[in-house]
């Protein structure tokens, strides 16, 4: 895989559908998504330079495409080039009654990685106002010249749901990096998410509020 740097401009939208913003007690059973959910696009983080988010129909989950989220070691690239954060802020409103949570992550990016060297994917999110879930890490050794996937299912006892009847924001925390290690220093190495074919998809659990 050959990749450019390049710069894109960054689009912020809102893509109409069905799915819910409220968070339910821990008794509540799982529900399915309610009609008229809308998700918007509040912001992304200026070092990621914008992207786009999408969801189907049946709101049971939703599609981030960034543009220019990758990480560079080695070669002519900079220090400051081997990490690269991206933060995403939703707005997701749904029928009153409901309440929605992420349970699976799915990432699918690209590399070229040389031997010796590694790359990696770090990925979090929260509600505006809560504790940050846990960290997910994915690496990918070189070497490596190819796709790759990062498929996390969340666990039961660690799927954190909106609170019902408040206004939460929805934080998609993001990070590419690269360590050169022990590659050859005129090899690049590049890890990313920028690519037409790259995404990360987020699975929601529903369940109605108490």
């Amino acid at each position: 895989m050959t990749h450019v740097r390049r710069k894109a401009i960054a689009i912020l939208g809102a893509v109409l559908v069905p799915s819910a913003m409220m968070a339910p007690a821990a008794s509540a059973a799982p529900a399915d998504p309610p009609p008229g959910v809308t998700i918007t696009v509040v912001s992304f983080s200026q070092d990621c330079w914008g992207g786009e988010v999408s969801m189907p129909v049946t709101a049971t989950s939703f599609t981030v495409r960034y543009w220019g989220l990758h990480a560079l070691a080695g070669g002519d690239s900079t220090p400051a080039e081997s990490r690269q954060k991206c933060q995403v802020v939703l707005r997701v409103d749904n029928a009153v009654g409901f309440t929605y949570a992420i349970s699976r992550l799915r990432f699918a990016g690209s590399a070229e990685v040389a031997a010796g060297a590694t790359g990696e994917l770090k990925t979090q999110h929260n509600f505006q106002g809560t504790p940050p879930s846990q960290e997910w890490t994915h690496k990918v050794p070189g070497p490596h010249a190819a796709p790759w996937t990062f498929d996390q299912q969340i666990p039961l006892d660690q799927v954190a749901f909106k609170p019902c009847g408040e206004e939460r924001l929805l934080y998609l925390d993001t990070e590419m990096g690269v360590s050169a290690g022990d590659s050859d220093p005129s090899r690049t190495s590049i890890m990313a998410l920028d690519t037409p074919d790259d995404s990360a998809t987020y699975d929601l659990l529903w369940k109605t509020c108490p």
